[in-house]
């Protein structure tokens, strides 16, 4: 079954911690959101009675002009299906002379995940780049 995500934008008033290393994330609630990222803050609001978060950062990147982004969501087998494209510059870019922490995050209704306790996160040529335990 293939899912429709909600964007996130991971900001708010005070700084994010964002990790030096890939990471592959499910959150399930406003202490998991603080846990990995150091506040309470997002925008827009996720109600996490009804909504679970998705987040695939980058980690550390030299420049500017490196991305990661969501581009499928599906579910099957009681396994979440990740699909995330990520995309570096070219040696011809102009690039922003500052480290960056390239990030994506998607909201999913809980009703759509019973039964799922696994996310599985794959790359556009079907490498898998993480996993984590998903609790609906």
């Amino acid at each position: 079954m293939v899912l429709r995500g909600r964007p996130i934008q991971l900001h708010g008033p005070e700084p994010l911690r964002f990790g030096r290393e890939p990471a592959c994330l499910v959150l399930g609630s406003a202490e998991d959101f603080a846990r990995a990222f150091g506040t309470v803050a997002w925008s827009p609001p996720v109600d996490w009675s009804k909504e679970l978060l998705v987040v695939v950062q980058r980690g550390l990147c030299p420049t500017g002009g490196y991305s990661v982004a969501v581009t499928g969501l599906s579910v099957g087998k009681g396994r979440l299906e990740v699909r995330v494209e990520l995309r570096d510059p070219s040696p011809s870019d102009f690039v922003t002379m500052v480290a960056t922490y390239p990030q994506a995050a998607v909201a999913l209704p809980r009703r759509a995940l019973r039964g799922v306790s696994e996310a599985v996160f794959t790359d556009t040529g079907g490498r898998i780049l993480g996993k984590a335990k998903v609790t609906a």
